[in-house]
């Protein structure tokens, strides 16, 4: 799959390529991909990652691992990841739907329990996790050290099993993706005309996602309307959908892969470049997707 080929960029062709990227890549404050892996204990399978301020959906009654892992653009073949000492507390200790029951500092991770509420008090409920990073080396940039992301726990008969939502998703859930799929193609918020997008991902899971993605794209907005907007070319759009999709920006895209995708825009195949993007197994970990 090509898109796994989206590798780092030089600091040489950043310079001249992206002149308004940062283009300190040392060993100081080299360490600025950050993700807290989730792992369902049930099997001990890693079932996604959640970039920060992002969410991630579990089954009430599910126990899972979270695990701090961060990489370091621009390293090629020595890119792999660094568990630094982190530790985790819950946003509203002893009265949320979420308890960390065990941590480990040194091992960057916490064991989560997602308390399951009566059968007729099932609802809902998104809670905040924090964390705080330990890093005396300064690997990682201070204001990547501290943040959040939230767990959504919902009733286990609406997400089939633990991270998955290769079946039928919540609303919720589903609106997150459709939100993300009209900034990254159109550039803007969803209209009222977006819950039919809405209502089909909710109904058909991954395929629907990825089937809506190449609607947006081929649509007469995408298409032309979006170029009547003044200012608007392809290198933005390319951006954006690095951005929305896959939490990249230009500095973390291969130069090849950016020319390449840039062409295709430049041709009119905006089709292609989102059906490649969502098919990738760096979109649907971002957005804790399991294709079928």
């Amino acid at each position: 799959m090509r898109i796994a080929k989206r590798t780092l960029m030089s600091v040489v062709a950043l310079a001249l390529l992206f002149p308004f990227v940062g283009q300190a890549q040392g060993g100081r404050d080299a360490y600025t991909d950050v993700r807290v892996v989730v792992k369902d204990l049930s099997n001990n399978q890693e079932i996604g990652e959640i970039p920060p301020g992002g969410s991630f959906d579990l089954p009430d009654g599910a126990k899972v691992r979270l695990i701090m892992r961060v990489y370091a653009p621009g390293r090629g073949v020595d890119s792999r990841p660094i568990y630094p000492r982190t530790t985790y507390s819950e946003g509203n200790p002893g009265r949320g739907g979420v308890r960390i029951k065990a941590t480990n500092e040194e091992n960057a991770n916490a064991t989560l329990e997602l308390v399951r509420l009566p059968a007729s008090a099932q609802r809902v409920r998104s809670e905040l996790i924090r964390y705080q990073i330990s890093d005396p080396e300064g690997r990682i940039p201070n204001n990547l050290e501290r943040g959040s992301v939230t767990i959504n726990v919902v009733p286990d008969s609406s997400t089939g099993q633990v991270g998955s939502v290769t079946g039928t998703t919540t609303t919720r859930r589903a609106g997150e993706l459709t939100r993300a799929l009209y900034q990254a193609i159109l550039l803007r918020d969803p209209d009222q005309g977006a819950r039919g997008t809405t209502d089909s991902i909710a109904r058909g899971g991954y395929d629907a996602v990825v089937q809506a993605a190449v609607d947006i794209a081929n649509s007469d907005e995408s298409r032309v309307r979006l170029y009547e907007q003044s200012g608007m070319t392809n290198e933005k759009r390319l951006i954006a959908l690095y951005k929305n999709l896959l939490g990249l920006d230009p500095s973390q895209v291969d130069r090849d892969v950016w020319f390449n995708d840039l062409q295709q825009l430049g041709n009119g195949q905006i089709a292609n470049v989102v059906d490649e993007i969502v098919r990738s197994e760096r979109f649907r970990s971002r957005y804790s997707l399991n294709a079928l």
